[in-house]
């Protein structure tokens, strides 16, 4: 969830300052964010964290789901922000396969901490 979560935020705070008035989404869903408009926003992150087509466009899809989050009421924010964990947050399992593999790898002197274990 992290590296989600980090991925929307680099491309938001990239954006420039969100709410200045200088863009607008051209999705605009209901602010209590219904199942309906849930499901447009699971296309929408889909889409954004998709690796298509050149950065611009990546940044101005980033965008759109910084305007939408910005025009929710409080619980539209927190349905949201729990879509964006619950649907596109971190495969557990793959991380802590990916950790046992490393937990595997020898040491060398290259690498002066010691490995966890």
């Amino acid at each position: 969830m992290t590296r989600t979560f980090g991925r929307i935020w680099r491309a938001w705070r990239d954006t420039g300052r969100a709410g200045d008035g200088l863009s607008q989404s051209p999705f605009q869903l209901d602010p209590r964010l219904p199942e309906v408009s849930l499901a447009q926003l699971r296309e929408l992150i889909g889409a954004c964290l998709k690796v298509t087509g050149d950065e611009v466009s990546a940044r101005a899809r980033a965008a759109d789901l910084d305007h939408i989050y910005l025009g929710l009421h409080a619980g539209g924010r927190e349905r949201f922000l729990r879509l964006l964990a619950r649907e596109f947050g971190l495969d557990r399992a793959a991380l802590n396969a990916a950790i046992g593999v490393w937990r595997q790898l020898p040491t060398t002197s290259d690498f002066s901490a010691p490995r966890p274990g």
